[in-house]
């Protein structure tokens, strides 16, 4: 579904006690065939995994950093206490969507207002988000419980898991309506993380129900769901039959051979979208967040893969912002992750047009 940018951008923030409407600069996401566009014109996006945005303590340091060498961010509206003695994680009692003691679902007032604000800094700072939603992460949206001492522990393939799906959608259907309008048409929506995973196992009327009822909230938002299906007939069949604006798949197998591999998933994902006659963007949206030993050139190889496979979009993924309520990004990348995103800043502000080969 295109979107085609506004010829002048909606008046919608008030300057307080003035009663002066302050211009939303344009910043609107959009598609043409295979590409993404802004304000119009195609652009091949580099996004940063930045998923604990709602509790970081440092977000405008953060995202001026993030801006010097990428388009955007990944956030989850529904993320876990990340544990630090992994692999654990812990129920949040700040995720976007709550489950009352009714069972009902519904968004908590304080997080969608700090949601606002958190996408409201990513335009100010000219980057697009992917905001990811997730059922597993509400306690009571699904059948994971926390042991006694408050902990989900284990690996995403442990259980089968199962939401419920109509609070589900409620919840989705309310944060489409949140953020509707021009001042939050930077927005894609990612409508449930890795939905053929364990934990987070959604099927495809799942999928389906969940692109309508946004779609009834919100006619123009982008709705893709992140998948680990490398099969590309079966997952371009997925994206199809779910009515999804955009093929948004996950990297595995997440081992050594992974720098090489992102642009064999993207070539492949490709040709069978074209096949079925389809054009949407193909979004490398999570690659492995390791170098396994191959430094930082292993994501730069991952990056130049994909866009030279056809790719609209790559995600430079690391562990550095599952907590962000105690250190900034930039000092939780490790050697390799902080050398291979300094070398994007700086291709950036000498203007060029690939990253460097090799730091």
């Amino acid at each position: 579904m295109a979107r085609v940018p506004a010829v002048v951008a909606a008046l919608v923030a008030l300057l307080v006690g003035g009663g002066t409407a302050l211009p939303v600069e344009p910043l609107t996401l959009g598609t043409r065939g295979s590409a993404f566009t802004l304000n119009g014109q195609p652009r091949f996006l580099v996004l940063v995994s930045y998923f604990d945005a709602m509790d970081a303590a440092a977000l405008d340091d953060d995202l001026r950093y993030i801006a010097e060498g990428a388009d955007g961010i990944r956030v989850f509206a529904n993320w876990w206490d990340a544990d630090r003695r992994r692999p654990c994680t812990v129920f949040s009692d700040r995720t976007l969507m709550r489950v009352g003691d009714d069972g009902a679902v519904s968004l908590r007032p304080e997080r969608l207002s700090r949601l606002k604000d958190v996408l409201r800094a990513a335009r100010r700072h000219r980057l697009v988000v992917d905001l990811t939603f997730s059922y597993e992460t509400v306690q009571g949206l699904s059948q994971l419980r926390p042991g006694p001492d408050g902990r989900v522990c284990g690996t995403s393939s442990d259980l089968v898991n199962a939401v419920r799906l109509d609070e589900y959608a409620r919840g989705l259907a309310d944060a489409a309506r949140a953020l509707t309008g021009a001042e939050f048409d930077h927005v894609f929506f990612d409508l449930q993380n890795e939905r053929s995973g364990g934990w987070t196992r959604l099927s495809q009327d799942g999928v389906r129900v969940l692109a309508r009822t946004v779609r009834a909230a919100d006619t123009s938002r982008l709705v893709s769901a992140s998948d680990v299906d490398p099969d590309p007939v079966r997952h371009v069949a997925f994206v199809r039959d779910a009515g999804l604006d955009i093929l948004n798949f996950h990297d595995v197998p997440r081992d050594e051979r992974w720098p090489g591999h992102t642009g064999e998933l993207v070539a492949a994902f490709a040709s069978a979208l074209g096949r079925e006659k389809l054009a949407i963007p193909v979004y490398a949206g999570e690659p492995p967040p390791e170098a396994l030993g191959h430094g930082a050139s292993a994501f730069a190889r991952s990056l130049e893969g994909a866009r030279a496979a056809g790719a609209a979009a790559w995600t430079f993924h690391t562990r550095a912002a599952f907590r962000l309520d105690e250190r900034d990004f930039a000092g939780q990348l490790d050697a390799d992750q902080r050398a291979f995103f300094d070398g994007l800043r700086a291709a950036r502000s000498t203007g060029a047009a690939r990253v460097p080969a090799a730091w």
